[in-house]
């Protein structure tokens, strides 16, 4: 990672010596600053676009209403042990 920031870094900061050293301490901040910010941007850009080409891959409404995951979680359940859920809730308070 760190030779992908560095190659970042010389392209568009235009930045061609090997390290930082000469700077203070207030413009080593503001350059780290600077550098941060526009990492954060182009991460930001770049999984938009992604979402964007992939729209109708992804599905808009990731989250189910919470009634309905209950229902089928039961329904799981029923199909996986073979008995309703009243047929194994009589099972379990007899156990």
């Amino acid at each position: 990672m760190k030779k992908s920031i560095v190659r970042i870094v010389r392209e568009h900061f235009k930045r061609d010596d090997p390290s930082i050293r000469g700077l203070t301490k207030d413009h080593r901040d503001n350059f780290y600053s600077k550098l941060y910010e526009f990492l954060v941007k182009t991460m930001r850009e770049t999984v938009k676009q992604l979402v964007e080409r992939k729209r109708n891959e992804l599905h808009a409404n990731i989250f189910i209403p919470k009634e309905q995951n209950e229902l089928e979680k039961e329904h799981f359940i029923e199909k996986t042990l073979g008995e309703s859920t009243i047929q194994r809730y009589k099972r379990l308070s007899g156990e």
